[in-house]
Protein backbone atom coordinates (compact mmCIF):
# COMPACT_ATOMS: atom_id res chain seq x y z
CA UNK A 1 0.00 0.00 0.00
CA UNK A 2 1.67 3.06 -0.86
CA UNK A 3 1.99 6.71 0.67
CA UNK A 4 2.61 9.79 -0.59
CA UNK A 5 3.94 11.74 0.22
CA UNK A 6 6.59 9.44 2.27
CA UNK A 7 8.50 11.65 3.76
CA UNK A 8 7.21 14.72 6.48
CA UNK A 9 7.79 17.53 9.01
CA UNK A 10 8.95 15.61 12.41
CA UNK A 11 6.37 18.59 13.43
CA UNK A 12 3.61 16.78 11.93
CA UNK A 13 0.50 18.57 9.74
CA UNK A 14 2.13 16.92 6.28
CA UNK A 15 -1.08 16.01 4.07
CA UNK A 16 -0.27 12.31 2.84
CA UNK A 17 -2.41 9.82 0.91
CA UNK A 18 -2.94 5.56 1.34
CA UNK A 19 -3.63 4.16 -1.60
CA UNK A 20 -5.07 0.55 -1.81
CA UNK A 21 -8.55 -1.74 -1.67
CA UNK A 22 -11.02 -2.18 1.10
CA UNK A 23 -10.11 1.27 2.76
CA UNK A 24 -13.50 2.43 2.87
CA UNK A 25 -15.30 2.81 6.53
CA UNK A 26 -11.90 2.87 7.74
CA UNK A 27 -11.52 3.81 11.43
CA UNK A 28 -8.17 5.20 12.26
CA UNK A 29 -4.24 5.48 10.72
CA UNK A 30 -2.02 4.97 12.58
CA UNK A 31 2.08 5.99 12.82
CA UNK A 32 3.33 3.72 15.01
CA UNK A 33 1.26 4.16 18.12
CA UNK A 34 -0.08 7.39 17.14
CA UNK A 35 -3.08 8.35 15.41
CA UNK A 36 -3.34 10.67 12.00
CA UNK A 37 -6.15 13.03 11.57
CA UNK A 38 -8.07 11.86 8.58
CA UNK A 39 -9.54 14.24 6.18
CA UNK A 40 -10.91 12.15 3.13
CA UNK A 41 -11.62 8.63 2.79
CA UNK A 42 -13.01 6.20 -0.20
CA UNK A 43 -12.62 2.63 -0.74
CA UNK A 44 -9.37 3.19 -2.39
CA UNK A 45 -7.72 5.78 -0.48
CA UNK A 46 -7.22 7.46 2.42
CA UNK A 47 -6.29 10.80 2.97
CA UNK A 48 -4.66 12.20 6.47
CA UNK A 49 -2.70 14.95 8.33
CA UNK A 50 0.77 13.20 9.67
CA UNK A 51 1.20 13.47 13.25
CA UNK A 52 4.67 14.72 15.07
CA UNK A 53 6.91 12.02 15.08
CA UNK A 54 11.25 11.43 14.54
CA UNK A 55 13.00 8.62 12.08
CA UNK A 56 10.88 6.21 10.16
CA UNK A 57 7.49 5.02 11.80
CA UNK A 58 5.29 2.36 10.46
CA UNK A 59 1.80 3.60 9.13
CA UNK A 60 -0.91 0.99 9.35
CA UNK A 61 -4.95 1.59 7.98
CA UNK A 62 -7.84 -0.20 10.04
CA UNK A 63 -10.89 -0.85 8.87
CA UNK A 64 -13.72 -3.11 10.08
CA UNK A 65 -11.79 -5.83 7.92
CA UNK A 66 -8.42 -5.65 9.76
CA UNK A 67 -5.04 -3.89 10.14
CA UNK A 68 -3.34 -3.61 6.92
CA UNK A 69 -0.10 -4.03 6.34
CA UNK A 70 2.67 -1.66 7.42
CA UNK A 71 4.30 1.54 5.08
CA UNK A 72 7.22 3.57 6.21
CA UNK A 73 6.81 6.91 6.69
CA UNK A 74 9.86 9.24 6.77
CA UNK A 75 10.07 11.94 9.55
CA UNK A 76 13.10 14.83 8.29
CA UNK A 77 14.43 17.12 10.59
CA UNK A 78 13.53 21.05 9.48
CA UNK A 79 16.51 23.02 7.38
CA UNK A 80 18.97 24.97 8.51
CA UNK A 81 20.37 28.02 6.76
CA UNK A 82 24.11 28.94 8.27
CA UNK A 83 25.07 31.34 5.04
CA UNK A 84 24.63 33.46 2.52
CA UNK A 85 26.85 33.65 -0.12
CA UNK A 86 26.12 37.76 -0.99
CA UNK A 87 24.13 40.05 1.30
CA UNK A 88 23.09 42.27 -1.22
CA UNK A 89 22.14 42.41 -5.06
CA UNK A 90 20.47 44.37 -7.77
CA UNK A 91 16.65 45.22 -7.84
CA UNK A 92 16.75 43.80 -11.21
CA UNK A 93 17.49 40.02 -9.48
CA UNK A 94 19.92 37.41 -11.81
CA UNK A 95 21.91 37.21 -8.92
CA UNK A 96 22.93 33.92 -8.00
CA UNK A 97 22.86 33.13 -4.36
CA UNK A 98 24.49 29.68 -2.81
CA UNK A 99 22.68 29.22 1.15
CA UNK A 100 24.38 26.51 3.13
CA UNK A 101 23.58 25.12 6.06
CA UNK A 102 22.17 21.51 6.82
CA UNK A 103 19.04 19.13 5.99
CA UNK A 104 18.78 21.18 2.11
CA UNK A 105 18.29 17.84 0.17
CA UNK A 106 14.81 18.32 0.06
CA UNK A 107 14.16 22.17 -0.51
CA UNK A 108 10.90 22.46 -2.86
CA UNK A 109 11.12 26.64 -2.26
CA UNK A 110 13.01 29.46 -1.30
CA UNK A 111 10.94 32.83 -0.74
CA UNK A 112 13.20 35.91 -1.55
CA UNK A 113 10.28 39.09 -0.30
CA UNK A 114 7.08 38.24 -1.74
CA UNK A 115 8.52 36.09 -4.50
CA UNK A 116 9.23 32.44 -3.91
CA UNK A 117 11.94 30.70 -6.34
CA UNK A 118 12.67 27.16 -6.94
CA UNK A 119 16.25 26.08 -5.57
CA UNK A 120 19.10 23.77 -7.19
CA UNK A 121 19.54 21.53 -4.86
CA UNK A 122 23.83 20.54 -4.98
CA UNK A 123 23.83 18.39 -1.43
CA UNK A 124 22.63 18.14 2.20
CA UNK A 125 24.34 21.11 2.58
CA UNK A 126 24.13 23.60 -0.19
CA UNK A 127 21.48 25.16 -2.42
CA UNK A 128 21.74 27.83 -4.89
CA UNK A 129 19.27 29.97 -6.21
CA UNK A 130 18.76 33.00 -8.93
CA UNK A 131 17.32 35.88 -7.05
CA UNK A 132 14.27 37.92 -8.76
CA UNK A 133 13.17 41.13 -9.60
CA UNK A 134 12.54 42.42 -6.42
CA UNK A 135 11.63 46.38 -4.91
CA UNK A 136 14.71 48.23 -2.50
CA UNK A 137 14.85 47.30 0.79
CA UNK A 138 16.38 44.14 3.27
CA UNK A 139 14.48 40.74 3.35
CA UNK A 140 14.46 37.76 5.51
CA UNK A 141 14.99 34.54 3.23
CA UNK A 142 12.63 31.08 4.25
CA UNK A 143 13.67 27.87 3.05
CA UNK A 144 11.15 25.32 2.69
CA UNK A 145 11.90 21.37 2.70
CA UNK A 146 9.93 18.46 3.34
CA UNK A 147 11.06 18.59 6.81
CA UNK A 148 9.20 22.01 7.39
CA UNK A 149 10.71 25.82 6.87
CA UNK A 150 13.42 27.94 8.05
CA UNK A 151 13.19 31.62 8.39
CA UNK A 152 16.26 33.87 8.70
CA UNK A 153 19.10 36.09 7.63
CA UNK A 154 19.28 38.81 5.92
CA UNK A 155 19.15 39.68 2.19
CA UNK A 156 19.22 43.45 0.72
CA UNK A 157 17.77 44.60 -2.66
CA UNK A 158 19.96 47.48 -3.72
CA UNK A 159 19.10 50.35 -6.19
CA UNK A 160 21.77 50.88 -8.88
CA UNK A 161 24.00 53.49 -8.36
CA UNK A 162 24.11 57.14 -9.45
CA UNK A 163 27.46 59.29 -9.29
CA UNK A 164 26.10 63.39 -9.11
CA UNK A 165 29.44 65.21 -8.66
CA UNK A 166 32.82 64.52 -8.49
CA UNK A 167 35.65 67.14 -6.63
CA UNK A 168 37.95 68.08 -8.32
CA UNK A 169 36.93 67.73 -11.72
CA UNK A 170 40.11 67.57 -13.21
CA UNK A 171 44.00 66.10 -12.65
CA UNK A 172 47.46 65.58 -13.62
CA UNK A 173 48.01 62.25 -15.90
CA UNK A 174 50.60 61.14 -13.46
CA UNK A 175 46.94 60.43 -11.00
CA UNK A 176 47.28 60.08 -7.48
CA UNK A 177 44.39 63.32 -7.03
CA UNK A 178 42.23 62.29 -4.33
CA UNK A 179 38.45 62.57 -5.93
CA UNK A 180 35.70 63.08 -3.88
CA UNK A 181 31.87 61.35 -5.71
CA UNK A 182 28.80 62.02 -4.03
CA UNK A 183 25.50 60.47 -5.45
CA UNK A 184 23.24 57.91 -4.67
CA UNK A 185 23.53 54.16 -3.13
CA UNK A 186 26.91 54.04 -3.45
CA UNK A 187 26.97 52.17 0.13
CA UNK A 188 27.80 48.95 -1.68
CA UNK A 189 30.67 50.13 -4.16
CA UNK A 190 32.54 47.05 -5.23
CA UNK A 191 34.88 48.91 -8.00
CA UNK A 192 35.29 52.23 -9.03
CA UNK A 193 37.04 53.24 -12.75
CA UNK A 194 38.49 55.89 -14.76
CA UNK A 195 37.56 55.05 -17.95
CA UNK A 196 39.65 51.57 -18.23
CA UNK A 197 41.62 51.88 -15.03
CA UNK A 198 40.67 50.55 -11.92
CA UNK A 199 41.22 52.97 -8.78
CA UNK A 200 41.53 52.55 -5.28
CA UNK A 201 38.75 53.52 -3.07
CA UNK A 202 37.08 53.66 -0.02
CA UNK A 203 33.02 53.99 0.96
CA UNK A 204 32.52 56.62 3.21
CA UNK A 205 28.69 56.82 3.14
CA UNK A 206 25.88 55.68 1.20
CA UNK A 207 26.31 58.98 -1.03
CA UNK A 208 30.08 59.54 -0.49
CA UNK A 209 33.12 57.35 -1.97
CA UNK A 210 36.73 58.69 -1.89
CA UNK A 211 38.71 57.28 -5.01
CA UNK A 212 42.15 58.05 -6.09
CA UNK A 213 42.69 58.84 -10.16
CA UNK A 214 45.26 56.90 -11.37
CA UNK A 215 47.63 57.23 -13.56
CA UNK A 216 46.60 58.02 -17.38
CA UNK A 217 48.43 57.97 -20.51
CA UNK A 218 49.15 61.62 -22.02
CA UNK A 219 46.92 62.16 -25.09
CA UNK A 220 48.32 64.51 -27.19
CA UNK A 221 44.97 65.19 -29.36
CA UNK A 222 41.91 63.96 -27.68
CA UNK A 223 39.54 62.72 -30.37
CA UNK A 224 36.98 65.25 -28.92
CA UNK A 225 39.14 67.99 -29.11
CA UNK A 226 41.18 68.47 -32.18
CA UNK A 227 44.00 71.15 -32.45
CA UNK A 228 42.89 74.09 -34.25
CA UNK A 229 44.12 74.80 -38.18
CA UNK A 230 47.70 75.70 -38.32
CA UNK A 231 48.16 75.02 -35.12
CA UNK A 232 51.99 72.76 -34.59
CA UNK A 233 51.85 69.49 -32.85
CA UNK A 234 51.85 69.97 -28.86
CA UNK A 235 55.09 69.64 -27.45
CA UNK A 236 55.53 66.67 -25.01
CA UNK A 237 55.52 67.54 -21.17
CA UNK A 238 59.53 67.66 -21.57
CA UNK A 239 59.33 70.86 -23.62
CA UNK A 240 58.81 74.50 -22.83
CA UNK A 241 55.81 75.46 -20.61
CA UNK A 242 54.78 78.65 -19.95
CA UNK A 243 52.49 80.92 -17.63
CA UNK A 244 49.95 81.93 -18.99
CA UNK A 245 47.57 85.29 -17.58
CA UNK A 246 43.80 84.08 -18.23
CA UNK A 247 41.01 86.45 -19.10
CA UNK A 248 40.51 86.69 -15.46
CA UNK A 249 43.84 88.15 -14.33
CA UNK A 250 45.32 84.73 -12.79
CA UNK A 251 47.81 82.33 -14.26
CA UNK A 252 48.10 78.77 -15.32
CA UNK A 253 51.25 76.79 -16.59
CA UNK A 254 50.03 75.22 -19.74
CA UNK A 255 51.76 74.69 -23.37
CA UNK A 256 51.38 77.57 -25.78
CA UNK A 257 51.88 78.35 -29.19
CA UNK A 258 51.69 81.82 -31.35
CA UNK A 259 49.95 81.78 -34.64
CA UNK A 260 49.82 85.69 -34.81
CA UNK A 261 50.87 88.67 -32.87
CA UNK A 262 47.18 88.71 -31.70
CA UNK A 263 46.08 84.96 -31.48
CA UNK A 264 47.73 82.63 -29.07
CA UNK A 265 46.39 78.90 -28.70
CA UNK A 266 46.55 78.02 -24.86
CA UNK A 267 46.65 73.62 -24.77
CA UNK A 268 45.84 73.04 -21.29
CA UNK A 269 44.18 69.84 -19.45
CA UNK A 270 45.14 68.31 -22.40
CA UNK A 271 42.69 70.69 -25.04
CA UNK A 272 42.99 73.39 -27.34
CA UNK A 273 41.74 76.72 -25.94
CA UNK A 274 41.94 80.19 -28.07
CA UNK A 275 42.56 82.88 -25.75
CA UNK A 276 42.59 86.25 -27.28
CA UNK A 277 43.41 87.67 -24.14
CA UNK A 278 46.67 84.82 -22.62
CA UNK A 279 49.48 86.75 -23.11
CA UNK A 280 52.93 84.33 -21.93
CA UNK A 281 54.65 85.82 -18.50
CA UNK A 282 57.88 83.72 -18.98
CA UNK A 283 59.32 80.40 -20.17
CA UNK A 284 60.93 78.23 -18.10
CA UNK A 285 62.60 74.71 -19.41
Amino acid sequence: MPISPHQGSTGGGTAVTLTGSNLSGATQVQFRSRTAATTANTATSISVVTPAGAGALSATVTTAGGTSRPVTFYYLPPPVVLGVTLSSGAIAGGTTLTLTGRNLTTATAVKLGSTVVTPTIVSDTQITCVTPAQAAGSITPGVTTRGGTFTGGSYTFVSPPTATGFSPITGIPAGGILVNITGTSLSTTTSVTFGTTAAAFAVLSATNVAAVAPTTPWAPYPSHSPPPAGAPPPRAPSSTSSDVERADGRYSRAWVCRLSRRTVIVRSHQSWLPCSKARPRRHVK
